[in-house]
C-alpha cells in the first residue's frame, strides 16, 4: 500500500510537470507564430498565434511568467495594430466583426510582464511594447469602437490608452499624451458614458472626469443630466457650479432653461431665455419658449385679476412669439401660441358678460354690447394664427379643437361640426 501511494504521488506531480510544461511549449509556439506573422504576412500564423498563446494561459505556471505575458501582450498588440490598419484602408464599418478589443487586453498584458519581470531586458521589452501600443494603436482602438458605436469598448479603450500613459509615466518612460490629450481622453469617455445605449455609468464617469480638475463646461451639463433622475439636489449643485464657471456656455444655459421649465419657475426662467437669445439670436425655439412663457405668466396674472401684469405679460408673449414666426415661417408653435393667446383672452371676457347679463339699463347694455365687440375682436384675430397652424400642421388634434371652438363661439355652427368630424375622424385612425 506504501508503495502504491508513491507512486500515485509521482504520476500526480508528473501529470502536473507535464501540462506546465504544455502551457511553456504553447507560449514558445505561439512566440515563433508571431515571428512567421511577422516576416510572411501570412494572417493565419498571427490566428494560430493567438489560439495558442490563449491555450497557454490554461496552465498556472504559465499565468505567473514575465514571458508568457510579453507573448501575450505582443500577439493582442499585433493582432489590434491589424484591425486598426485595415479600418484606416477601408473604413471602421469593415471591421465591425472583429475583436478590437485585444488591444485593450494588451495593456494589461504588457503591464503584468513589466510586474513580472525578474530581469532587465524583461522589464524593457515590456516597457518597448507598451510604448509601441500607446503612441499607435489603443486610441484609435477607442475611435473605431465609437464609430461603430461599440460605447464600452470605446470607453475601455479611452481609459486604457489613460492608463498605458500613466504606466510609461510612473516607470521613468517617455509618454506620446500629455496633460491636455489626456483631459481629451476623459471627455471622450464621458461622450461615450452619455450615449443612451451606452449601458455604463455615467454619474461616476463624469464625476471621476471632475475630480481629476478638468475645466469643461460639457462636464457639468453631463454631471446635471447624470443625476437629474435619481438625485435633483447632487445634479443642481453640479448645473450651479458649471454656470458659475462657465456663465457664457449656451450648452449650461440650455440646462438650465430646461431645469426652470420642469420646476414651472417661469420668473426666473424669463432671464435665462433672454440670455439664450443674446447667445443665438436666431434660434427661433427660444423666442417661442420664451413667448410661451409669457403666456403663462399672462394666465395667471389674469385670473388672480392682475391686469397691469397680465397686459405686461400678453404683449410678451405676443412680442416674442412674433419674433419666432419672423425667424422661422414655419414654427408650428408659435402661430398656435398666438393664436390661443387673443383666443383666450377673448374667452376671458366671458364671465364678465355673465354678469352684466341681468342689467337691462342703457348703461349696462352698452357695456355688454362694448365687451362683447372687444371679445368678438380678439377671437377675430386668432382665427388668422390658428389657420396658419393648421397649415403647417393639419392633423394636429389641438389646433382643430381651436379652430372648433372658434367657429362656434363666432356663431358658425356648420363649421365647427366640420372641425369636430374631422377630430373624430383623426381620432379614429382615419385622419390624412
Amino acid at each position: 500500500m506504501k508503495k502504491s501511494f508513491l507512486l500515485l504521488a509521482a504520476l500526480f506531480v508528473f501529470t502536473g510537470f507535464s501540462h506546465a510544461q504544455e502551457g511553456i511549449k504553447a507560449v514558445k509556439k505561439a512566440g515563433r507564430q508571431l515571428t512567421n506573422f511577422n516576416l510572411e504576412g501570412d494572417e493565419t500564423k498571427l490566428t494560430q498565434a493567438m489560439e495558442l498563446i490563449e491555450k497557454a494561459f490554461e496552465s498556472d505556471e504559465v499565468a505567473n511568467s514575465a514571458k508568457a505575458y510579453q507573448v501575450k501582450g505582443d500577439i493582442y498588440a499585433t493582432m489590434a495594430r491589424k484591425i486598426v490598419d485595415l479600418s484606416i484602408l477601408k473604413g471602421s464599418e469593415e471591421v465591425k466583426d472583429k475583436d478590437i478589443s485585444v488591444g485593450i487586453k494588451a495593456v494589461d498584458a504588457y503591464k503584468k510582464a513589466y510586474e513580472l519581470a525578474e530581469k532587465k531586458f524583461e522589464k524593457k521589452d515590456a516597457i518597448e511594447g507598451m510604448v509601441n501600443l500607446e503612441k499607435n494603436i489603443i486610441e484609435n482602438v477607442g475611435i473605431i469602437a465609437y464609430q461603430n458605436k461599440d460605447w464600452k469598448t470605446a470607453y475601455n479603450a479611452f481609459q486604457a490608452t489613460i492608463a498605458a500613459s500613466n504606466f510609461l509615466s510612473s516607470n521613468g518612460s517617455e509618454t506620446s499624451l500629455d496633460a491636455q490629450k489626456i483631459e481629451d481622453l476623459m471627455i471622450n469617455s464621458v461622450s461615450v458614458a452619455a450615449q443612451k445605449d451606452s449601458g455604463l455609468d455615467l454619474g461616476s464617469i463624469v464625476e471621476k472626469a471632475i475630480g481629476m480638475d478638468i475645466k469643461n463646461a460639457t462636464l457639468y451639463q453631463m454631471a446635471y443630466t447624470a443625476f437629474a433622475e435619481t438625485d435633483k439636489a447632487k445634479a443642481i449643485e453640479y448645473l450651479t457650479q458649471g454656470v458659475k464657471m462657465f456663465p457664457d456656455d449656451s450648452g449650461l444655459l440650455f440646462a438650465q432653461i430646461n431645469y426652470y421649465l420642469a420646476e414651472g419657475k417661469l420668473e426666473a426662467l424669463i432671464d435665462k431665455l433672454k440670455a439664450a437669445i443674446q447667445a443665438e439670436p436666431d434660434n427661433a425655439s427660444v423666442y417661442g419658449v420664451l413667448g410661451n412663457t409669457y403666456d403663462q405668466l399672462y394666465g395667471k396674472m389674469a385670473d388672480e385679476g392682475n391686469t397691469e401684469k397680465a397686459e405686461e405679460y400678453f404683449n410678451g408673449a405676443l412680442e416674442y412669439y412674433t419674433k419666432a414666426t419672423e425667424i422661422d415661417p414655419k414654427s408650428f408653435n408659435s402661430y398656435y401660441g398666438i393664436g390661443v393667446l387673443y383666443f383666450n383672452k377673448a374667452a376671458k371676457f366671458g364671465k364678465q358678460l355673465n354678469e352684466l347679463d341681468s342689467d337691462f339699463s342703457a348703461a349696462g347694455i352698452k357695456k355688454y354690447e362694448d365687451l362683447k365687440a372687444k371679445m368678438n375682436g380678439f377671437y377675430e384675430e386668432s382665427f388668422p394664427y390658428l389657420q396658419k397652424a393648421e397649415e403647417i400642421n393639419p392633423n394636429e388634434p389641438a389646433v382643430l379643437d381651436a379652430l372648433k371652438e372658434y367657429y362656434a363661439r363666432t356663431g358658425k355652427l356648420d363649421k365647427s361640426a366640420e372641425y369636430k368630424a374631422k377630430i373624430e375622424a383623426i381620432q379614429a385612425g382615419g385622419g390624412n
